[in-house]
């Protein structure tokens, strides 16, 4: 064997290897907000339980001509994620502050259809202070919005653009971060996928 052919093989089994290791599948794509130095943030007291309140999610909400049902869209959305990860917030409680908090309204133009902000139980924010910006800390509570303005502005005002977007501010809620690069609920660019295995994994996994 002379020496170009043995640089040949030598590079193939390369290539294989790094696309063996470097590419591991999508279950395993799944993102979280992290720390600078690798720990991954999440709630204090895991997902295993815990309250619900939805008292601020109307059942119709009238904006510019269209009515949303934002009460039953964040309900089949916890129920989806409760059913098919770890998850189990299950027990609504509208009287209190819950694990999971859930509000609708009309936010103005923010350029945001849905965001989420987590908090300590001092009721200030987990290490971050911005509208749309992930948790710095682990925390013990968080809140959702789903902004009717924008839904309306831009057309999306359907019951599946609804649930999508609560599916994936839900997800946020439970500790995932944006994950672009597979079908995923947490995929920003996309209305087109609901709660998908990798989804579940990143749920699973973190907890």
């Amino acid at each position: 064997m002379n020496l170009s052919n043995l640089l040949r093989r030598k590079l193939a089994l390369l290539l294989v290897l790094m696309t063996v290791f470097s590419f591991p599948g999508s279950t395993y794509a799944y993102e979280y907000f992290t720390s600078w130095y690798g720990n991954n943030y999440e709630f204090r007291s895991g997902i295993s339980s815990g309250t619900y309140n939805i008292s601020h999610a109307p059942k119709a909400y009238n904006y510019n001509g269209h009515t949303y049902d934002f009460y039953q869209v964040y309900n089949d959305a916890l129920w989806k994620w409760n059913y098919k990860s770890n998850s189990n917030i299950s027990t609504k409680d509208n009287s209190k502050t819950g694990k999971l908090n859930f509000y609708a309204s009309n936010y103005g133009n923010n350029g945001y259809y849905g965001w989420v902000h987590h908090y300590n139980w001092d009721g200030s924010r987990a290490g971050s202070t911005c509208l749309a910006c992930g948790p710095k800390t682990d925390w013990d509570y968080a809140n959702s919005a789903l902004n009717a303005y924008e839904f309306d502005e831009d057309g999306y005002t359907s019951y599946g653009y609804l649930i999508n977007v609560a599916e994936h501010e839900i997800g946020h809620m439970l500790g995932l971060a944006h994950e672009n690069d597979v079908p995923a609920v947490m995929n920003q660019h996309s209305w087109d996928w609901s709660i998908q295995k990798d989804d579940v994994n990143g749920v699973n996994n973190l907890y």
